[in-house]
C-alpha cells in the first residue's frame, strides 16, 4: 500500500505499526497464543485506530508528530484506510509452529477462518494464506512487533500478494542489484509515474487492470463504485503517463497489472501494482 499528500506530511498506512525497538523488561502475564488470539480478533472488531494502539509498541516521535498535526480529512482517509486493510487477516489463526529467539516469540500461522476478501480464491486448491508474527514484550505488556502475510491466488494465474509490517526485513542493509526485487522495484517506478501530476479533487476509489508492453500501458481496464467520471479520469492519467519504464526481463511472462487508486482531494492511496500472467478480475 502506497499513500502520499501532496502536504508532504510522510503519513502511511504502516503509521500504528511504525516500531522502535523496546526493551525488554518484566515478562508479560498474558499467555503470548491469548494475546494473539485477541489480536486478530480486535483488527477486525476495531472502530479507531486508538482501538489498535495497545497492541503495538511505541511509534517514533517523527511519526506521532506527523499524525498529530495532520489535517483532520487526511487523519480520518489514514484510519478509514488502515481499518480497511485489517479486514484482509485473518479473525482466526492456526498456529503452524512457534519460536523463543532473541527475546521475541515468533509464530507462523495459516487463517483458521479465511478472510471475506480471499475466500472465493480460497476454493482452488492451489490458494495458499501464510503469516508470521513476532511479538515482543514492552512495559510488560505484548506487543506485535511483526505482522506480515503472504497470499497466493490462481483466477487467472499466479498472483502473489503480500501484506502487513516485517521489520527485520526493512531494517536489513540494502540488498545488492542482483539480490534486488525486480517486482517491487518495477511498482515502486510505475506508481511514482502515474502520480507524479496527481491532480485529483473530490472523492474517489477505482479498481484498473492493464498490461505492460513495449515501455507503454495498453488493454486498459478502469472500474468504479462511484461516479463513471471516476473511472475515466484513472484511465486517462494511466494512457497519458510519459516516461513508462520499460517491463524488467526477470518480468516479462507477468506483464499484467492491477492497482486500486483512492483519493480525497489531494490526498490519495494506491494499492498494488501487483502482476501476473494473466489479468486480474476485478472484484467489488
Amino acid at each position: 500500500m502506497f499513500l502520499r499528500s501532496t502536504k508532504a506530511l510522510g503519513l502511511s498506512l504502516a503509521l500504528t505499526m511504525t516500531l522502535i525497538k523496546p526493551g525488554l523488561a518484566q515478562e508479560p502475564t498474558e499467555a503470548p497464543d491469548a494475546f494473539l488470539k485477541r489480536y486478530f480478533q480486535t483488527l477486525h472488531t476495531a472502530k479507531s485506530l486508538e482501538d489498535l494502539k495497545p497492541f503495538y509498541p511505541n511509534i517514533t516521535a517523527k511519526d506521532e508528530e506527523d499524525y498529530k498535526n495532520a489535517p483532520p480529512e487526511m487523519k480520518k482517509m489514514v484510519e478509514e484506510l488502515a481499518l480497511g486493510m485489517c479486514k484482509q487477516e485473518p479473525r482466526t489463526v492456526k498456529i503452524l509452529s512457534k519460536q523463543d529467539k532473541n527475546g521475541k516469540v515468533y509464530f507462523d500461522l495459516s487463517p483458521d477462518e479465511i478472510p471475506t476478501e480471499y475466500k472465493k480464491h480460497a476454493t482452488d486448491p492451489r490458494f495458499s494464506m501464510k503469516g508470521s508474527v513476532a511479538l515482543v514484550s514492552e512495559g510488560g505488556q505484548w506487543k506485535v512487533y511483526k505482522d506480515h502475510w503472504q497470499v497466493k491466488t490462481y483466477d487467472n494465474g499466479e498472483m502473489k500478494v503480500s501484506f502487513g509490517r516485517d521489520p527485520d526485513k526493512e531494517d536489513a542493509e540494502p540488498q545488492s542489484q542482483s539480490q534486488a526485487n525486480p517486482e517491487g522495484d518495477y511498482g515502486d517506478k510505475l506508481r511514482s509515474v502515474f502520480t507524479k501530476n496527481w491532480t485529483a479533487k473530490g472523492k474517489g476509489s477505482v479498481q484498473t487492470i492493464f498490461k505492460v508492453s513495449n515501455g507503454a500501458i495498453v488493454e486498459i481496464t478502469a472500474d468504479t463504485k462511484g461516479d463513471k467520471t471516476q473511472a475515466d479520469f484513472i484511465k486517462s492519467l494511466m494512457e497519458n503517463a510519459k516516461s513508462v519504464p520499460v517491463l524488467p526481463e526477470a518480468m516479462a511472462q507477468k506483464p499484467y497489472g492491477w492497482m486500486q487508486f483512492d483519493w480525497k482531494d489531494d490526498a490519495y492511496c494506491v494499492n498494488g501494482p501487483f502482476f501476473g500472467s494473466e489479468p486480474q478480475k476485478i472484484n467489488w
